[in-house]
């Protein structure tokens, strides 16, 4: 998502998961309901920066909204600006970038009945030695969050390392400017540089048992996102726009994670800069143009658009994700009206749409 609006926030769906708090702001004081709910998938709405109004929304496997409430130290909701979640086992866990905070729920998967259901409570915020914070992945029972430090300083960069038992940070690694995107795999974890504030062109590799750099693999301008499948990292970097005076091409590439070579590369054409990048069945999905392009891992140098948002009232694409054999697209309409949830099937068909909060920008599936 464009990283012009990534530090706007995020708000969900009709079924907002709201935090809100004591008066005294007292957590011992505090009794949160636990909400029962079905299996199905949590939307995270950024919010807009500085109104503290980032929301979560469930949807169950039919894609119908419900609400709950959720008491928490923060007032009203969430937090400021919901920049990303992700599960690992039992917990979800939620990046807050303007709060410089990450919250982690806790659910308890009961599979009983006629209905499976999932109960939520509060496991713990994460707010020390947290700063500027982006994305998390998970390896060796620790958590890896990509931190922007200061944004107007290149230097202060880093990647927190936290316990996933205690919650607390175990230590800070220094990275280049601009950390963004984060995955783990084997005991390594590759941070995408999209730049921050600049424009970032390199992918750290960390190696998890001494949490430190260990390599970095050059790739394009502005690596936005990455999957990886078979041992095989895709890295998909959008280049620079040409609003920036200095239009660089955008690329899509292959990369070894046991050597970290470039293995294939793909060239996109000039003023072309897509964005977003899942994988499914051997493979690739990213948008390029107000559509969504399908690709095989093994050869990616040809692609197909398999859905057009032309006639589907799609304003602005700002999230995507790949669940469940379906494409969710999340819409930010004009950033400040209630955003929508596209749902479609892997051959483009138009599932479903739902109302959200604003600026959706992430779906999260709970199974």
């Amino acid at each position: 998502m464009n990283r012009n609006f990534k530090l706007l926030g995020v708000a969900l769906l009709s079924l907002s998961l709201q935090f809100c708090t004591s008066d005294d702001n007292d957590r011992d004081d505090i009794t949160p309901p636990t909400p029962e709910v079905e299996k199905g998938f949590f939307v995270l709405n950024e919010g807009n920066i500085g109104a503290n109004n980032a929301s979560l929304t469930y949807l169950n496997e039919n894609f119908e909204p419900s609400h709950f409430f959720y008491k928490s130290l923060t007032i009203n909701d969430l937090g400021d600006t919901g920049q990303s979640l992700a599960k690992n086992d039992d917990n979800v866990y939620i990046v807050l970038n303007h709060s410089n905070n990450i919250e982690v729920l806790h659910f308890d998967d009961d599979a009983e009945g006629d209905t499976p259901h999932i109960n939520f409570t509060h496991e713990a915020s994460i707010t020390e030695n947290i700063l500027n914070p982006r994305y998390i992945a998970f390896e060796n029972n620790k958590g890896y969050v990509t931190n922007w430090g200061d944004p107007t300083n290149p230097d202060d960069d880093f990647v927190a390392v936290i316990d996933l038992n205690t919650h607390a940070v175990l230590s800070t690694i220094s990275v280049a400017e601009g950390p963004e995107t984060i995955l783990s795999e084997d005991g390594k974890i590759f941070v995408a540089h999209q730049g921050g504030y600049g424009y970032g062109n390199t992918i750290s590799v960390i190696d998890t048992d001494t949490d430190t750099v260990v390599g970095t693999i050059a790739v394009g301008d502005v690596p936005s996102a990455m999957v990886e499948e078979n041992d095989k990292l895709y890295v998909l970097c959008s280049g620079k726009a040409a609003w920036t005076g200095d239009e660089t091409m955008a690329g899509l590439y292959k990369i070894n994670v046991d050597t970290y070579e470039v293995e294939a590369q793909k060239d996109f054409a000039e003023g072309e800069h897509p964005r977003f990048l899942e994988e499914e069945s051997d493979k690739l999905y990213y948008t390029l143009n107000g559509s969504v392009y399908e690709t095989i891992q093994t050869d990616f140098t040809t692609a197909t658009p398999i859905i057009d948002f032309a006639t589907d009232g799609v304003m602005s694409i700002y999230g995507f994700a790949l669940e469940e054999d379906q494409i969710f697209i999340t819409d930010a309409k004009d950033y400040i009206s209630l955003g929508e949830l596209f749902i479609y099937n892997l051959d483009g068909s138009l599932k479903q749409t739902v109302e959200t909060q604003l600026l959706p920008n992430s779906v999260l599936d709970l199974d």
